[in-house]
């Protein structure tokens, strides 16, 4: 009769592994099966993942080995029946029944044969879990480098990405400065413009009215002077007229 193999003997893995051996089995047994694709390697990588599952998670963990607990304890009870069903209780010891102290000697030499026996296999399996949890630890540490190597052309792609987006902002602000600085020149050279000719306009005005000015006072000037030539010219007039009347009055007889 086949016996039903427990999930520890499915990853391999001892009772009292932690959590991290059975990991490091699991990843292993799939090491194992490798890309088979295969309706036996899918059923036995179920199989694996639904042990993996199990014993990962300590609450089902518990519950399972309490059915292992179980399943022992019917075993032993129903081996106690089926031997006290063999044997009689009223037969008669055996030969080897009374040779108990052989016996005895034989069954210890046994057990220390089978301890040493476990504890090389134990050995042997531990260091075999050891190296698979070394590979799979070496596994983590390679997808960790690769993840960090994508995770690193990632970051380089979008500080990229950052350096392009601010050097066209850069540029578009530069731009935007020039267009303004164009702006704010032109109006004041617009400005400029405007207060120069405006003291363009005060200055003919100014130089109009000094113009205007100039011509009037040359006018009073001339008006004043033709009023002096007017007086001068009323003066010799008058000084003819008197020479004029004092020779009348010298030439005129006298009457005695």
């Amino acid at each position: 009769m086949d016996v039903k193999k427990t999930l520890y003997q499915v990853l391999q893995a001892p009772r009292n592994a932690a959590s991290d051996i059975i990991k490091a089995c699991y990843e292993s047994r799939l090491g194992e099966l490798g890309a088979a694709a295969t309706p036996e390697a899918n059923s036995q990588r179920a199989i694996l993942r639904e042990a993996f599952e199990i014993l990962s998670d300590p609450a089902r963990r518990r519950q399972y080995e309490e059915k292992l607990r179980e399943e022992a304890r019917r075993a032993l009870s129903r081996s106690g029946e089926e031997e006290a069903r063999v044997r009689p209780a009223n037969a008669r010891p055996s030969a080897a029944e009374t040779s108990s102290p052989v016996i005895w000697i034989v069954a210890a030499v046994i057990l220390v044969l089978a301890g040493i026996g476990g504890t090389v296999a134990h050995n042997d399996h531990k260091r075999k879990v050891e190296a698979q949890r070394v590979e799979a630890e070496r596994r983590a540490e390679d997808v960790r480098l690769r993840e960090l190597e994508a995770k690193r052309k990632d970051t380089d792609s979008q500080y990229r990405r950052e350096v392009i987006d601010w050097a066209k902002d850069r540029v578009d602000s530069d731009r935007q400065d020039a267009a303004w600085r164009r702006q704010e020149y032109e109006r004041e050279r617009r400005r400029q413009q405007m207060r120069a000719e405006d003291d363009q306009a005060r200055r003919e005005q100014s130089y109009a009215e000094q113009r205007q000015l100039q011509q009037e006072r040359q006018a009073e000037y001339e008006r004043q002077r033709q009023d002096q030539e007017n007086l001068r010219r009323s003066q010799m007039q008058l000084e003819r007229e008197k020479r004029q009347l004092q020779e009348l009055e010298r030439t005129r007889p006298r009457n005695f």
